[in-house]
């Protein structure tokens, strides 16, 4: 048996439409502004692309600056005092390393699009959904890791709760098992997918930790270990000669791949259920998402 493919653009078509109706009803004239950092890595200009292409396909003016490394924080200074911006979106990494951090601070939270920054992060690691709690605000969740849930609920491994006076999806009985820890992808999805009642083992180079609702814990399993319960299986190893082993991939299982590299072998593949490569198009789908966001929250009134 061979693992079903999922063409990505089902799960992207219906968010872009959505932003594009209401563009188009609405009268909106947006702007997102672009900073990519000379002599980025391919997927930056990929993403860049990317963006570019579906800005234009829904109505919204996307302006790409491409800008020297040492000029990023006085670009983005200027992308936040401009009125006519309505989202940034920095194409990380900048300097590939702690200094990122602080870049991420700089971006005004009105124009956050990935929502890096510490008022968002700290959102989304308490399972906080709106802002100030105000419930007409929600928050900003990073691009790529909202994809992938949009993902999971297009391929129906989000169940309702069985309580219907809380008509949230849940994911209460899954075990997930995600090999990347990092700050803009691996880490988020596992507390997002936690929250939403997941057993997560997340799994880098310094070892496995399980997320349990709000609960972090260090554990011993290795991967090989975690694979056998994993219903679904998220890789994002920036590595081109790893490959996820694939003994112990379940026959029911959903493999989804967010590096760059073909790092989920055709043995795994032919084992799963469902493979899912290159989850690009749903993150910029969810770029344009948020965009309309900060839009709602923080700009209605200024444009159109």
């Amino acid at each position: 048996m061979t693992a079903r493919l999922l063409d990505t653009e089902e799960v992207a078509l219906p968010f872009r439409e959505e932003v594009a109706r209401r563009i188009r009803d609405e009268g909106l004239r947006l702007k997102l502004a672009g900073l990519l950092v000379a002599g980025s890595s391919k997927p930056s200009h990929v993403y860049a692309r990317y963006a570019d292409a579906a800005c234009k396909q829904v109505g919204i003016e996307f302006d790409l600056r491409e800008v020297e490394r040492l000029a990023i924080e006085d670009e983005i200074r200027r992308a936040n005092d401009d009125p006519s911006v309505h989202g940034l979106l920095v194409f990380y990494p900048v300097f590939d390393g702690e200094r990122d951090h602080y870049v991420k601070e700089i971006v005004d939270p009105r124009k956050d699009l990935e929502g890096l920054g510490s008022q968002y992060s700290f959102n989304l690691y308490n399972d906080i959904r709106w802002l100030g709690g105000d419930e007409s605000k929600k928050s900003i969740i990073p691009c790529t890791p909202l994809a992938l849930i949009k993902i999971l609920e297009h391929l129906q491994v989000y169940r309702r709760r069985p309580d219907d006076s809380d008509p949230r999806p849940s994911l209460h009985g899954r075990t997930v098992v995600i090999v990347n820890r990092s700050e803009v992808v691996g880490r988020p999805l596992a507390a997002m997918l936690a929250h939403d009642g997941a057993r997560v083992h997340s799994i880098d180079i310094d070892g496995c930790q399980l997320m349990d609702g709000g609960t972090v814990t260090e554990c011993h399993e290795t991967l090989e270990d975690s694979l056998p319960a994993a219903e679904v299986v998220v890789t994002g190893v920036p590595d081109k000669t790893w490959r996820l082993p694939a003994s112990g991939v379940r026959s029911d299982a959903v493999l989804i791949n967010f590096s760059s590299w073909a790092i989920i072998p055709d043995e795994a593949i032919d084992k799963a259920a469902v493979f899912v490569s290159g989850p690009g198009r749903v993150t910029v789908a969810m770029a344009l998402r948020n965009l309309l966001r900060l839009y709602d929250n923080f700009h209605s009134g200024t444009t159109g």
